[in-house]
This record gives structure tokens, C-alpha cells and sequence, in this order.
């Protein structure tokens, strides 16, 4: 009896600590129809990409070709333990990049190219990394812009 239980022990803490994250959810991006009216779209094709680090010269491990709206991944504890960025990629909108530790289990994820808005469905303070700034104007008459930024790094 202590050996069954010896083994049951063991068999539910390796299932425990094996388990995948699991993330499901959509690729989204305003698509701009005119200057007073944009409107928020599900992306069809984007790529999602592991990423060690935000050197664009490291190599990322593509995880997902998409075509379809709605995207279902699971990412290894070995691939949590390796990689800490999770991209969105997309080729007409630009990108997002999430912290993967800070993307909760099995949760639903509406990422947003090109703004910072996070997961949408939770109060938890996420940290998102704009990786593409993307900066639309749409004057009304010809001006003249200067625009100055500071970036970190």
C-alpha cells in the first residue's frame, strides 16, 4: 500500500511540473479608414515567435504560422525556461511582445499590434514591450512635424 501511494505521489508531482502553458486568443490591430474613424480588426496571417531577447540579431523559434483568426499555443516549461519573450508578427501591422512569465495559464490574450494594451481580460499588471513604434498622422493641411523620442537601451 505505501509503494501505491509512493507511486501515485510521484506520478501526480511530475504531471504538475511538466505541464505546458497554454495560451489561446487573437491578433488584433486598428485598421485606419479615414481620419476620423478607425476601426479594431482580428488578424488572419501573423506569425508568433519565442525570443531569448529584444536583439533583433538573435535568433527567435517560430512557434505558430497563422491563418486563422484565433490562435491555440502551448509553450514547454523548457521553452519557458530558454525563452522570455512571446511576438506577435504581423506584416501589414507591425508587432507586439509579451513577457511570458507574465501571461497567466490557459488564458485567452487579445494582443493589439502596435499599441500597449496588454491583456485585456485581466487587472494584472502585465508588461508589454512595443518592439515597432508606429506613428500615424493625418493633418488636414499640409504642416510641417518635428517629432523627438527618447528611447531606452
Amino acid at each position: 500500500m505505501k509503494n501505491l501511494f509512493a507511486l501515485f505521489f510521484l506520478s501526480i508531482t511530475i504531471f504538475s511540473f511538466s505541464q505546458d502553458k497554454k495560451i489561446s486568443g487573437y491578433l488584433t490591430a486598428k485598421k485606419f479608414i479615414n481620419t476620423y474613424d478607425d476601426t479594431i480588426v482580428n488578424l488572419k496571417k501573423y506569425n508568433i515567435y519565442l525570443l531569448k531577447d529584444l536583439n533583433p540579431s538573435t535568433k527567435a523559434k517560430k512557434i505558430l504560422e497563422s491563418k486563422n483568426e484565433k490562435f491555440e499555443i502551448s509553450i514547454s516549461k523548457k521553452d519557458i525556461k530558454k525563452y522570455y519573450y512571446l511576438e506577435f508578427e504581423s506584416l501589414l501591422y507591425g508587432n507586439a511582445i509579451y513577457v511570458i512569465s507574465k501571461i497567466p495559464n490557459d488564458s485567452v490574450l487579445i494582443a493589439q499590434c502596435g499599441e500597449n494594451l496588454g491583456y485585456q481580460n485581466s487587472n494584472s499588471n502585465l508588461e508589454i514591450i512595443a518592439a515597432k513604434p508606429a506613428i500615424y498622422l493625418y493633418p488636414k493641411v499640409k504642416t510641417e512635424i518635428e517629432i523627438q523620442h527618447t528611447f531606452k537601451g
